[in-house]
């Protein structure tokens, strides 16, 4: 838990893109290989919706060629898995308040 935010999830990217045009959410961490609708298509939709709602991509495919399809998909920030703590913690706080 993060003090003072909440922390909301779902189990695909039409159910996470259904939560953000009713809330207003800080951050989106998307992991790019999920049912229905994949992150990629998610953080496409997303960033139509609300292109200052920052997006970091988590996934575990590492290749540069999935950075780079991360980022052409409007993401702001990617990491590979197995995610690291502080990386992530530091990614966050870039974005937060």
């Amino acid at each position: 838990m993060i003090p003072g935010f909440e922390i909301e999830t779902a189990v695909n990217g039409a159910e996470a893109f259904e939560k953000i045009k009713t809330n207003s959410p800080a951050l989106v961490i998307s992991d790019h290989h999920m049912p229905e609708m994949n992150g990629y298509e998610a953080t496409q939709l997303i960033k139509e919706h609300r292109s200052d709602l920052p997006v970091i991509a988590q996934t575990a495919y590492a290749m540069a060629e999935d950075s780079q399809k991360s980022y052409n998909a409007g993401c702001d920030e990617y990491l590979s898995k197995p995610i690291e703590k502080v990386k992530l913690l530091s990614l966050m706080s870039k974005y937060l308040d």
